[in-house]
This record gives C-alpha cells, sequence and structure tokens, in this order.
C-alpha cells in the first residue's frame, strides 16, 4: 500500500480534466488534417457517383419498361386489326355475303337488273 498516493479529490480532478482537455484539443485537429479531408472529400464524391449510378439505373429500368409495355400495346393492337381483317375478309367471301344478304332481304343485283341513273 505504500507505493499508493492518496491525492486529494480536486488535484485529482484537475489532473483528468487536463487529460481531457488535451485529447479534445488532439481529436478537432485530426479532423481538419489534411488526411482526414481528404478521406472525407473521397467519400462524399464516391457516395454522390454511386447515388447518381443508381439513379442512372432506375432511369434505364424505367424506359425499358415503358418501351415493352409499348411493344406489348402495338402487338395487341395488330392481333385486333388482324383479328378485324380476316373477320371482314371472311365477310365479304360470296358465301358468307349471300348468307347476310339474305337475313337482309336483299337481292343479288345482276347485269340485267342494274339501272342505269345517268
Amino acid at each position: 500500500m505504500t507505493e499508493f498516493v492518496h491525492l486529494n479529490e480536486e488535484n485529482r480532478e484537475k489532473g483528468f480534466k487536463n487529460v481531457f482537455v488535451v485529447r479534445k484539443m488532439r481529436t478537432k485537429m485530426m479532423l481538419f488534417d489534411h488526411k482526414m479531408l481528404l478521406f472525407i472529400l473521397t467519400v462524399l464524391i464516391l457516395g454522390t457517383m454511386l447515388i447518381f449510378d443508381s439513379y442512372l439505373k432506375a432511369y434505364k429500368s424505367n424506359q425499358l419498361f415503358e418501351i415493352g409495355r409499348q411493344v406489348d400495346s402495338k402487338r395487341e393492337l395488330n392481333f385486333k386489326k388482324n383479328e378485324i381483317d380476316n373477320s371482314y375478309l371472311r365477310m365479304i367471301s360470296s358465301r358468307e355475303l349471300m348468307k347476310k344478304a339474305g337475313e337482309l332481304e336483299l337481292k343479288v343485283a345482276t347485269t340485267e337488273r342494274v339501272i342505269d341513273l345517268r
């Protein structure tokens, strides 16, 4: 026990305060060191580049989705057009045409029945 020296309470607080003040100053000085500023600047630049890259990827993905949606829409419209064309061609075929004419009670126009309206 002879190796330990009992300090007065006031002296001990002053000693600790001084140590902490020096540590705070060193920490503040390290924060504004050239290497630390370069590190912070590098992190900010890389973060900005990553955010910009993710924005570009999202924009590209959205554009590809829109193109795909438009292609599907055009494909569907083209299919409907082909379906309408096929039904029209079936309608103007002779058998279907005669069937429709019979339903509407129309008579077939022949050269003898055509009236010349001049």
